[in-house]
């Protein structure tokens, strides 16, 4: 959800101008200041949607953590972490606590987490699902109400964490994501599909009057959105806010991922993460690291253990049976009979992740470690695939920590079951 054509956008809004009552004395907010860090940051979090979970960034479901633009790893997207640590010789420890689907409602929760997290640099981007969650414009969120849950949030970071800085992203342009993608019939035939921002992109091909007013309209209520939401940031205290910079990213259909033309691809993600760090660094979120400072030593490269199904150290909840073919590790996984199963794993280390079959029968599971929700495995495929990663942790903590995966009632609307699968776990 990038943007697209900016001039056009802006046409399109000045021309077809629907009236929505916004409250009174919402307006573009000065530009936040933030003072300089005197260190760099040992904890970082990030807040927000599925968009900061890095959701079908490289073209397949569920999370892709590497490839969020604030926490991720890739090299191709080259976050706000990985800038940190090329600034300042170290990056930080990073936990993503944003959360798939959900509202800015969310955030004092995710707020909570970050400050039981010690974190002292917290990014902020959500909102995109308070809008795209309508199916009408009478269903499009409330100015005050999205104002006053980032207000919200910002308040328990600033009495939790009181020397965290906070950094601010508006929410992306609904029309930038409709123009980027109108013209594609791949892109159409999804969003018909999926039932993607119907609010939006509903009959992308419909020119009529009442189609591009609806259209404006959205376009209209995601500027004012944008506006509380600044507002919010100025009066808090250490917070940066983007001053509209993900909002008024150009975008093209490439920036969205293949996976839905909705979320942003690994090249969007890559535009969000660079537009935001230029806001970082106007805004001298972050000094510069002292002269006297040595280059890092290159890093030597992490060693990985892989725990296969069939090891003693997983510990199994529920019925589970194995069943075997030559593409898994060590030829074989595990999958549920029953709803409810889980299973764990105790280990050291600072990363895990989870290989699995995808399956047209598999459903959805949740993954928490150490009892925080990190993400959701959806495991449907369109034809069964083998070793297939569907889940990275974000950077942990040196020490030991325990997964638990555990198997819901959900599934991907395509899929003709709940199978949860898993062929190993591989730990960094």
């Amino acid at each position: 959800m990038l943007r697209s054509h900016r001039s056009l956008r802006r046409a399109l809004v000045a021309v077809l101008t629907v009236a929505i009552l916004v409250p009174a004395g919402i307006s573009a907010p000065p530009p936040a200041t933030a003072a300089p860090l005197s260190d760099p940051p040992a904890v970082m979090a990030a807040l927000g949607d599925s968009i900061t979970r890095g959701s079908s960034a490289d073209g397949t479901g569920g999370d892709n953590l590497p490839n969020s633009w604030t926490t991720g790893t890739s090299t191709a997207v080259v976050s706000h972490r990985t800038r940190i640590g090329k600034q300042f010789g170290g990056a930080p420890v990073a936990y993503n606590l944003a959360q798939g689907g959900t509202e800015t409602a969310d955030l004092p929760r995710q707020a909570s987490l970050a400050v039981s997290r010690s974190a002292q640099y917290v990014t902020m981007l959500s909102g995109g699902n308070n809008v795209c969650h309508a199916t009408t414009l009478e269903e499009l969120p409330s100015v005050s109400s999205v104002g006053a849950d980032f207000a919200s949030a910002l308040r328990i970071i600033n009495a939790g964490l009181p020397d965290a800085k906070i950094f601010v992203a508006s929410i992306p342009s609904m029309m930038g994501l409709y123009l980027a993608g109108r013209d594609s019939s791949t892109a159409r035939s999804v969003w018909a599909a999926v039932g993607v921002c119907p609010v939006m992109l509903a009959d992308p091909l419909d020119q009529s009057d009442g189609a591009q007013s609806r259209r404006a309209a959205v376009e209209q209520r995601v500027d004012a959105l944008n506006a509380a939401i600044g507002q919010a940031c100025a009066a808090a205290a250490r917070c940066a806010h983007d001053d509209g910079a993900v909002n008024h990213m150009s975008v093209a259909l490439s920036d969205l991922s293949t996976r839905d033309y909705f979320h942003p691809s690994v090249a969007g993600q890559a535009k969000i993460a660079a537009a935001t760090w230029d806001k970082v660094v106007e805004k001298g979120v972050f000094a510069a690291p002292p002269a006297t400072i040595p280059p890092p030593a290159a890093p030597s490269a992490p060693a990985f253990t892989t725990v296969d199904d069939t090891s003693s150290k997983i510990e199994w909840s529920g019925t589970w049976a194995k069943t075997a073919h030559p593409g898994d590790n060590g030829g074989s996984v595990s999958y549920l009979k029953t709803m409810g199963a889980r299973y764990s794993l105790q280990f050291g280390g600072t990363r895990v992740s989870i290989e699995s079959r995808t399956t047209p029968s598999s459903g959805i599971s949740e993954v928490r470690v150490d009892g925080v929700l990190m993400g959701r495995i959806d495991g449907y495929s369109a034809s069964t695939l083998y070793r297939q990663v569907v889940f990275v942790s974000p950077v942990l903590p040196v020490g030991t920590h325990t997964i638990t995966v555990t198997a819901t009632s959900e599934k991907n609307s395509r899929s003709t079951g709940h199978n949860a699968i898993v062929d190993a776990l591989i730990v960094e």
